[in-house]
């Protein structure tokens, strides 16, 4: 009897000791540990960026560095016969787009306006009174089509002696490069009756800035 008492005794004995060795052990699991993964991106004050829709209209600027106004358009409204009626005439530029490329590390958003001036003829004495042109709100696009930024904002203008906003983007937009894709409506010109005949030219002025305070 004592003998089995013992034995009995002893399978306990083990059994509690293999117990706090396996909840010993654990308790004891190593810790988590951490590593760092690193990169420096940088831009290039000397990089262009050049338009990204081989086959739209326009040409691009050749500007260099990480703001810039990459593409910008020739407007033609063609050869017209005067009917001494108004006329609204689309240009002959079916594809026409402007590009815009942001690699700033502020990402402080920009703003594309454009101008222009009256049409005249090339010697200065006749102006086409009352011509309005007007770029129609296009549709932005990034040109890598992989860019996670916020899409930039396009905006239908009238073109006139002073700054319009055609394509803009707000803080931490527009980041890469966008374009203004004018494809779906035409841009037009709008001649008021009482037109006189002649070659009549203006000069269109696109103007990329940082956008304002407060935007």
């Amino acid at each position: 009897m004592k003998k089995t008492a013992l034995f009995g005794i002893s399978l306990i004995a083990v059994a509690t000791l293999a117990q706090s060795i396996s909840v010993f052990a654990a308790d004891t699991a190593p810790a988590p540990e951490t590593t760092t993964g690193k990169v420096t991106l940088m831009d290039d004050p000397n990089s262009t960026h050049p338009g990204g829709d081989g086959d739209g209209d326009g040409g691009d600027t050749g500007q260099k560095g990480p703001f810039t106004l990459d593409h910008t358009v020739d407007y033609d409204f063609g050869t017209q016969m005067v009917t001494g009626k108004e006329m609204t005439l689309n240009a002959t530029q079916t594809k026409p787009y402007t590009q815009v490329t942001d690699l700033r590390e502020n990402n402080s958003g920009w703003v594309l306006s454009t101008k222009i001036t009256d049409f005249k003829t090339e010697d200065g004495t006749k102006t086409l009174k009352g011509a309005q042109m007007t770029m129609p709100a296009g549709t932005a696009e990034a040109v890598d089509a992989s860019n996670t930024s916020a899409a930039p904002t396009t905006s239908e203008v009238k073109l006139n002696a002073s700054d319009a906003t055609l394509f803009t983007a707000a803080k931490d937009a527009g980041i890469g490069s966008w374009m203004d894709k004018m494809y779906d409506t035409p841009t037009t010109l709008y001649i008021p009756a009482g037109a006189t005949p002649g070659a009549y030219s203006a000069t269109i002025t696109w103007t990329l800035t940082d956008a304002p305070s407060g935007f």
